[in-house]
């Protein structure tokens, strides 16, 4: 599993980072599942519609729900409704635990293969 994010370097260290993964996912043709937070703004919505575009699979969190919502409508064209999007401020420890072990770990059966916490 690919993460990025988390260590300081800023946008820039992380969108080469995804752009790099994103680069290796095209060339084995392998769809992948992605955990996306901040999916409603910037670095994270375009990643998201990136790799959504690409036939991966995002979970996705944004603390704002209208922000989320927009993301939402432009993914909802996806005929196979394989992406999940969450109002989540993974700040908050007993909510993403909770979201880890209701929506991944028991409805969805899912492995995640990239991380971007962004």
């Amino acid at each position: 599993m690919a993460s990025t994010g988390g260590g300081g370097g800023g946008g820039a260290a992380i969108a080469a980072a995804a752009a790099e993964e994103l680069r290796a996912m095209a060339n084995g043709g392998h769809h992948k599942t992605a955990l996306i937070t901040g999916v409603g703004r910037g670095l994270g919505r375009a990643l998201t519609i990136e790799m959504a575009g690409r036939g991966h699979t995002v979970f996705g969190f944004s603390r704002d729900f209208y922000d989320l919502e927009s993301v939402g409508l432009i993914l909802c064209s996806d005929p196979d409704h394989r992406h999940v999007l969450f109002h989540l401020d993974v700040r908050d420890d007993e909510a993403v635990y909770l979201f880890a072990h209701n929506a991944i770990g028991s409805r969805h059966h899912r492995t995640i293969e990239l991380q971007i916490i962004d």
